[in-house]
C-alpha cells in the first residue's frame, strides 16, 4: 500500500479514443500510460516501477508499448528505464537530458512525436533539472488535451529549484498558462494536467498561507473597529 491512499490505477479519458491511465509509483510519484485506443499503440512517461507498468500492459493483450518519455533524469522518474528496455527491447526512450538513464533518442523543445494518432509536444521548462521536459499531447484532431508537468508544476506549487534560477520557472508557469483552452482554463483541470507527485507537503502549505491571510483580514477589520465599548 501508499500513503495517503496512493495505491489506485485510475483511468481519464480525453476522447473516444484517447486514455491516460494514472499509475502510482513509491510513496507519493506518478507514472502515466498514454493509450491511442484506435490504433492500440501506448507510451509511457516515467516508468520508475517498470514491473508494475507491465503487470497494467499485461491486462491490455492487445496494446502495443512503443515508447517512454521522460521528464527528467532523477531515479525517481528515471531509475526504471533499463529494467523496461530489458522487459520490451524494441521501445525508444525519449528524454532531453544526456543524464538519463538508458535514453535511446534525446529530443528538443517543441519537437513533435507521434503516439498512434496522438500528437506529442515537447516542452522544455529548465529549472527543476536544466534538462527537464514537459509534454503536451492532444488527440488526432487537437482535442481533449493534456499536459503531463513532471516535477515543473504540481497541484498547488512547482518543483524545486535545483539547476535553474527562479526567473526560469517563472517563464515556465507563463509557458503552461498560455497553453490552449481547456487545458488549463477549466473546472476540470485535474483530468487535463497530470502531475509527477502527490505532493502533500506542499498543498498542506498553500492551505496554511490561505488560512493565514483570512486570519490577518479578520484581524485588521478588528483593529479598525478599534475596543469593544461595554
Amino acid at each position: 500500500m501508499f500513503r495517503h491512499g496512493h495505491s489506485v490505477i485510475k483511468s481519464v479519458d480525453h476522447s473516444k479514443y484517447f486514455e491516460v491511465k494514472i499509475i502510482p509509483a513509491l510513496l507519493d510519484n506518478y507514472m502515466y500510460l498514454i493509450i491511442d485506443r484506435y490504433k492500440k499503440e501506448a507510451a509511457v512517461i516515467d516508468p520508475v516501477e517498470p514491473d508494475r507498468i507491465k503487470e497494467v500492459l499485461d491486462e491490455e493483450v492487445a496494446l502495443k508499448l512503443t515508447s517512454v518519455l521522460i521528464t527528467h533524469h532523477h531515479w525517481d522518474h528515471a531509475g526504471g528505464n533499463k529494467r523496461l528496455l530489458k522487459l520490451y527491447p524494441d521501445l525508444q526512450i525519449f528524454a532531453a537530458d544526456e543524464r538519463t538513464e538508458g535514453v535511446t533518442k534525446i529530443i528538443k523543445d517543441r519537437q513533435i512525436l507521434k503516439i498512434g494518432n496522438l500528437t506529442v509536444c515537447c516542452m522544455s521548462t529548465p529549472c527543476h533539472t536544466s534538462g527537464d521536459m514537459c509534454f503536451f499531447v492532444t488527440g488526432n484532431h487537437g482535442e481533449s488535451p493534456a499536459l503531463f508537468s513532471g516535477d515543473t508544476l504540481f497541484v498547488s506549487g512547482c518543483g524545486k529549484i535545483f539547476e535553474g534560477t527562479g526567473q526560469q520557472m517563472y517563464d515556465n508557469m507563463a509557458i503552461m498558462a498560455a497553453l490552449p483552452h481547456p487545458t488549463v482554463n477549466t473546472v476540470n483541470v485535474s483530468k487535463s494536467i497530470h502531475v509527477g507527485y502527490l505532493y502533500k507537503p506542499v498543498v498542506w502549505f498553500t492551505e496554511s498561507v490561505l488560512w493565514a491571510r483570512v486570519y490577518r483580514h479578520q484581524l485588521e477589520v478588528c483593529l479598525e473597529r478599534g475596543p469593544v465599548q461595554f
